[in-house]
């Protein structure tokens, strides 16, 4: 699989998963799952992480837009595609799971608690999904690829 394919990939489950989880809040709390409160707290810590990933995202695919690159790409190796789309996956994955469970109060029997997973959640998934998110969307700058030292560099 080439980059390119692998960041169509990743950003569309970023960008799907930003707007579905928002709106599974919003259908909790209409199906009396969370109270008002709750429902804007929970949207509160969930959109701007999100947000983030999301605007890296959106940034690169607008800057490329007017780009052709007839140059074919190279694959990508196994482990590298792996991990770009299985880290988003299961992210989404375990903030949805979280989500109903608090709705159904199953496991977590009070909102603080929920806030706390939350947060954990997004604390311990932001150490794998920067690096990934910035590998795919930050090609070509100046930021993604620093240069090699010296000692490595041809001549140096």
């Amino acid at each position: 699989m080439t980059a390119r394919a692998i960041q169509a990939i990743v950003g569309v489950i970023f960008i799907i998963s930003h707007f579905a989880v928002l709106i599974l809040v919003a259908a909790f709390y209409i199906a009396r799952g969370f109270t008002f409160e709750e429902m804007t707290t929970t949207i509160s810590i969930i959109a701007p992480v999100f947000a983030g990933y999301t605007l890296i995202i959106v940034r690169a695919i607008m800057a490329e837009r007017a780009a052709s690159d007839p140059t074919p790409q190279r694959k990508e190796p196994f482990l590298f595609v792996f991990l770009s789309l299985f880290v988003p996956v299961v992210f989404v994955a375990v903030l949805v799971a979280i989500i109903y469970l608090r709705a159904y109060n199953i496991g977590i029997s009070s909102f603080e608690q929920f806030k706390t997973m939350l947060a954990i959640v997004e604390g311990v998934f932001a150490v794998y999904l920067g690096p990934i998110v910035q590998a795919l969307f930050s090609a070509g700058k100046d930021n993604a690829n620093p240069p090699a030292p010296l000692e490595s560099r041809p001549g140096g």
